[in-house]
């Protein structure tokens, strides 16, 4: 884990939440952390040790807040189980990571009304094999933009390069980060 990052992150996210110039000390235990591009494991133990300031807050008993790190990235891994029914597949069957003319995209077909408009423009799929072989003929922005004109949900990845020369990358670059 990025300590700095998390630190950063941890007094950003007080002062938008509180309006406060100075955040609590909070104390980062077994920083073992997902290996990520993105602040994964820092997102996940700020955002528990907002949550346990809050509590610590709200029942009028303020306590030093310490969060593990490796547990708080397990939790935001898993979810609940249902205990009189199993538990519904978290990822439709097409759904995900799939190689294009010129790179790689992502299809989002969890909701139904995306997965219909995948088929759509790429026709109804019985496998992932089936599918990845439409995909492979396709640029990745044209795909992209393809499945989004028709309702559905689709990225197509860039490199850390490529996307600071995207649009959005650009746009980025100058304007600040969200404030919560």
């Amino acid at each position: 884990m990025d300590s700095q990052r998390a630190a950063a992150l941890w007094q950003q996210l007080w002062q938008g939440l509180r309006g406060a110039e100075h955040a609590p000390t909070i104390d980062f235990l077994q920083t073992d952390s997902f290996p990520s591009a993105f602040a994964v494991s820092e997102l996940a133990a700020t955002s528990i040790g907002l949550a346990s300031q809050a509590l610590s807050d709200l029942l009028g008993r303020p306590a030093p807040v310490s969060v593990n790190v490796r547990l708080a990235s397990r939790w935001f891994q898993h979810s609940l189980t249902p205990l009189n029914r199993p538990p519904a597949a978290q990822w439709d069957a097409l759904a995900g990571d799939y190689p294009c003319e010129d790179g790689w995209i992502r299809l989002h077909t969890n909701a139904p009304h995306h997965r219909a408009a995948m088929a759509r423009v790429l026709g109804e799929h019985a496998n992932r094999s089936s599918l990845a072989a439409v995909v492979a003929r396709w640029q990745g922005h044209a795909l992209e933009q393809a499945v989004v004109d028709a309702g559905g949900c689709a990225a197509w990845m860039h490199s850390a390069q490529q996307w600071q020369q995207h649009a959005q990358g650009l746009a980025r670059a100058v304007a600040q980060p969200a404030r919560f």
